[in-house]
């Protein structure tokens, strides 16, 4: 798996002068509210993030699920065993929590708990990604017409995170058992109702060779840590989107100066942001 980061000066260096009141704006792990988190290990390398005001009783509610944690130094470290016993231990420390009431963005989804190498560790509920800091991956895929005009997808109010912001046309998570280019084509059908036949053309971003780690903390929750597969589309003459997961409320077709304007003001959500301005800027 590539290793790009997604810094804000890498960003900052890869985007277009008209992108750079955007690009200031730009969150990675060096930015507020970073000095709340307290990183963990496994193998020796970090592994995820937790708020330092809830690492105890994470830690406590982790090792009584049967994960094997253990405190060296003031630091905690992760020894993972076969991936099934820890998948079914994640899965008794999320049923933990949510019956505590402690993790409210619970989707009854599982994702791979992967390492910074790519390597699969075990699965785990959605859900419990943001509290511990766990990374994922995902894809966001930028759609322009024949013509150069852009699609965006308009979030659902229901959405529990960025509701009603603009997003890529077609993004999401990469579930257990998918890979990155399954999961494109899951999401272009779910999303925008789109078949392989109805696209001219689907390529990655050249741009961190199509793969940038995000890494920063929330503003509310958590920690966003996710590898982000970037892709960009070109739709065949006619094709319109149409959404079929009720995740999307509605289409917008844009110009890229729109889009541009749209970026600046901070209409766009963050991972859908750096996808459309990389491809903004590649092409």
């Amino acid at each position: 798996m590539p290793q790009g980061v997604a810094s804000r000066a890498w960003v900052s260096a890869s985007v277009l002068p008209a992108l750079a009141p955007w690009a200031a704006r730009w969150r990675d792990e060096h930015s507020n509210p970073a000095p709340e988190f307290e990183a963990w290990f496994a193998h020796g390398r970090t592994a995820g993030y937790c708020r330092r005001a809830q690492l105890p009783m994470l830690m406590g509610a982790a090792t009584r699920a049967g994960l094997h944690f253990t405190q060296e130094q003031g630091l905690w470290h992760w020894h993972p065993n076969a991936i099934d016993e820890d998948t079914a231990a994640w899965a008794r420390l999320g049923q933990l929590l949510k019956e505590e009431g402690l993790v409210p963005g619970w989707r009854n989804e599982t994702l791979p708990v992967i390492n910074h190498d790519g390597q699969v560790l075990a699965h785990a509920e959605r859900g419990l990604f943001k509290p511990f800091g766990l990374c994922s991956r995902a894809v966001h895929i930028h759609v322009e017409d024949a013509a150069g005009l852009v699609w965006v997808g308009v979030r659902a109010w229901t959405k529990s995170e960025n509701p009603g912001m603009l997003d890529n046309l077609t993004a999401g998570a990469v579930a257990s058992g998918e890979t990155p280019e399954s999961a494109v084509w899951r999401e272009l059908s779910e999303e925008a109702g789109l078949a392989p036949e109805q696209l001219q053309a689907l390529a990655p971003l050249r741009t961190g060779q199509g793969c940038l780690l995000m890494n920063r903390p929330m503003l509310r929750g958590g920690w966003h840590r996710e590898w982000v597969h970037l892709y960009r589309a070109v739709l065949r003459d006619g094709c319109l989107p149409a959404n079929r997961d009720g995740e999307v409320r509605g289409f917008h077709c844009m110009t890229r100066q729109a889009c541009i304007q749209a970026l600046n003001a901070g209409q766009f959500t963050p991972d859908a942001a750096l996808c459309t301005a990389l491809a903004l800027s590649e092409f």
